[in-house]
């Protein structure tokens, strides 16, 4: 029995940044027009790689708590996490590219709301095990799915092929194994009930409002009014 399609999941996702776009202009018009600002395309890099570490250790986390209870859910998630790891030094390539050091990168000071957010799935996952990181994990590939492409067309436009390297490899990579799907038949596995589609709708919900406190956050960094 299917408790949470993909429809379903995919209408919460876009209501959900349709309120965000609503509340956030700045957040709009990088996802969706020509808006390109460098000094907030390269600080939002930094997040990235920096939140990406953090990602790793939290699937690492969740991975542990499904061992021994579904061991085909742990196997599916850890191919998961073996095609994510060392996506940060793709981007470290770029931001070196654009004269900023890995170790400046990683010494780097993550915002509140990054911090919220690990904290909160985090926490989230020593309550309901692997679940919540596992709905996050599709949540960052339906929004790569969305709008990477876009961001990184533009990118290339503004700063070259050289500096937007290994954020094109990221994009062809998820494309090519198909992350969205791979990611969302792992949500449905890991969803045996009711009670667990709720868990999943709640994350993706309070996810993506930390998603828009990080945009305003990022904006803000860089003198931009969100």
């Amino acid at each position: 029995m299917q408790y949470f399609s993909f429809e379903e999941a995919k209408k919460l996702f876009q209501d959900e940044f349709s309120i965000l776009f609503k509340n956030n202009k700045y957040t709009y018009e990088f996802h969706t027009k020509e808006t390109f600002n460098n000094e907030y395309y390269r600080r939002h890099m930094v997040e990235c790689v920096n939140r990406i570490i953090m990602n790793n250790e939290l699937d690492c986390y969740a991975i542990k708590k499904c061992l021994n209870q579904d061991n085909i859910l742990a196997k599916d998630f850890t191919y998961y996490l073996y095609d994510e790891l060392c996506h940060d030094d793709l981007f470290l390539h770029d931001l070196k590219e654009m004269g900023l050091s890995r170790e400046t990168a990683l010494k780097t000071k993550t915002f509140f709301s990054t911090d919220l957010l690990m904290g909160y799935l985090n926490l989230q996952v020593s309550k309901y095990g692997a679940l919540p990181a596992i709905v996050w994990d599709w949540v960052l590939e339906y929004y790569g799915q969305s709008y990477n492409g876009f961001i990184t067309d533009k990118a290339i436009k503004n700063l070259g092929k050289e500096k937007t390297k290994g954020a094109k490899s990221h994009i062809n990579t998820d494309i090519n194994e198909d992350h969205p799907a791979m990611m969302f038949k792992i949500v449905s596995r890991a969803i045996k009930s009711e009670k667990d589609a709720q868990i999943a709708k709640d994350t993706i919900i309070n996810c993506i409002k930390l998603i828009s406190m990080y945009f305003d956050e990022l904006a803000l960094s860089v003198g931009i009014n969100s």
